[in-house]
C-alpha cells in the first residue's frame, strides 16, 4: 500500500512539473521588452522667457548672500532659551485658568437644550428627505 501511495505522489508531482513547463511554452504573450517611441514634443513654454527667468534667478542668487546655505529650520528669533521657573509657573497657571474657564462655560441645561435642538433638526431633515424623495418619484 505504501508503494502505491508513493507512486501516486510521484506521478502527481511529475504531472504538476510538466504542467508548469507546458503552460510556459504555450504562452502567447510577447515577453520581449518593447522599444519606446521617441517623439519630439513642442515645449509648452516660451524658451526665450525661460532663459530670461533663469538668468534673473542666477543673477539674484549671486548678489544675495555670502555663499552660506540657508537653514530652513533656523528660528528668525535666534536660539531658544530654556524657560525660567517663573515663566514655567506663569504658563502652567495660564493653562489651568483657561481649562477652568472652558469647563464652566457651558451649563448642563444649555447642553441638554443643544442636544434636543440637534435631535429636532435631524428629525426635520429626515422628514424633508422623505418628502423630497416622494415628490421626485411622483
Amino acid at each position: 500500500m505504501n508503494q502505491r501511495v508513493l507512486k501516486l505522489l510521484m506521478l502527481l508531482a511529475l504531472g504538476a512539473g510538466l504542467a508548469g513547463c507546458v503552460s510556459d511554452t504555450l504562452s502567447n504573450v510577447d515577453t520581449q521588452p518593447q522599444t519606446l517611441v521617441q517623439t519630439e514634443e513642442v515645449p509648452r513654454y516660451d524658451p526665450v522667457q525661460r532663459d530670461q527667468a533663469v538668468a534673473e534667478i542666477r543673477l539674484k542668487a549671486e548678489g544675495s548672500g555670502n555663499g552660506e546655505l540657508t537653514n530652513a529650520f533656523a528660528d528668525p528669533d535666534g536660539l531658544n532659551q530654556p524657560m525660567t521657573p517663573q515663566e514655567q509657573a506663569s504658563g502652567i497657571q495660564e493653562l489651568e485658568n483657561s481649562a477652568a474657564q472652558n469647563s464652566s462655560s457651558v451649563s448642563d441645561a444649555e447642553l441638554v437644550a443643544k442636544q434636543r435642538s440637534i435631535q429636532e433638526l435631524r428629525g426635520q431633515a429626515q422628514s424633508h428627505y422623505k418628502n423630497a424623495v416622494n415628490s421626485i418619484q411622483n
